[in-house]
């Protein structure tokens, strides 16, 4: 296959070399720029796949998609009766990454301010003294009707990560979503399962639209529709992604990592990882370093 660089001379010409990775364009630049001569090996043509979130990626490995996670959460109207009578408090905000970062300080100022306007949080991690079991966070979470998901990056192409995934969605509570560009959203999560911080003009107005929601069930069930109604398929979603938003092409099940390479035919050598693994990112997402 022609390839140069460190390790080229170790591998077998058939074989495929797959480059993983799960952190955002920032850190991997972070970490190149502390590699040394290593670096030469993300330069050299001597991978042939990028296995990432991205969803441009040889083979996707996200942190979630809609379509697994119906299959994963429970499901219909007695379902979503218990999520909603088990909630006890309002917000809850986990995180461990406080000022050491631009984006980090603009978290932490975004949410001094919601509490300001009156919205009640609870704050655990790190950076609040906080340690907690996996199983003992995810309960808490599901005490609370929102969860701050306020990512380490922003606007970083697709990264969506479990906070999104796992801490809200997964832990039955609303998502309040910091981070994502709102187009990346509508290709991969379930609709209607979010509400996105940057379609309000202030902390203020967001925290009025939460208050509401706190008052009014039936409307803060309807982030819960797509749960409660068993007739909404991930082909149907799509469906429907397709129809509002026709500008936005809606992610498909994305194909394993193991059928991927059963019907590989083609011989790809990524001349340059860098390229692919940061550029077509924009400022702020690179200099989002957690």
């Amino acid at each position: 296959m022609g390839r140069k660089g460190i390790l080229a001379p170790r591998r077998a010409n058939d074989q495929l070399y797959i480059f993983w990775n799960a952190e955002t364009p920032g850190a991997v630049r972070k970490e190149l720029s502390n590699a040394g001569t290593d670096v030469a090996l993300f330069e050299s043509g001597f991978f042939n796949w990028s296995m990432t979130y991205r969803t441009d990626a040889d083979v996707y490995w996200g942190y979630g998609y809609r379509g697994d996670l119906l299959n994963y959460v429970s499901r219909g109207k007695d379902a979503v009766d218990i999520i909603i009578k088990s909630k006890k408090k309002l917000a809850v905000w986990i995180t461990s990454n406080c000022k050491y970062t631009d984006i980090a300080k603009v978290r932490m100022e975004y949410v001094q301010a919601m509490e300001e306007f009156g919205l009640q949080i609870t704050k655990l991690g790190k950076c609040f003294g906080s340690y907690l079991e996996e199983n003992e966070k995810y309960q808490i979470i599901k005490e609370h009707k929102f969860y701050l998901a306020f990512e380490n990056a922003m606007h970083c192409r697709d990264y969506i990560s479990e906070k999104f995934w796992d801490n809200s969605l997964k832990s039955d509570s609303v998502p309040i979503v910091m981070g994502p560009v709102r187009e990346d959203l509508l290709k991969v999560a379930p609709i209607d399962s979010y509400i996105y911080a940057e379609d309000y003009d202030s902390a203020a107005e967001l925290v009025q639209y939460l208050l509401y929601l706190d008052e009014n069930e039936e409307e803060y069930r309807k982030y819960f529709r797509w749960r409660e109604d068993m007739s909404l398929t991930d082909d149907k979603m799509i469906a429907t992604i397709e129809e509002k938003h026709p500008d936005i092409k809606p992610m498909r099940r994305p194909k394993g990592l193991c059928d991927a390479v059963l019907e590989n035919k083609d011989i790809k050598v990524i001349n340059s990882l860098t390229k692919v693994l940061v550029a077509n990112d924009p400022e702020e997402c690179l200099n989002s370093v957690h």
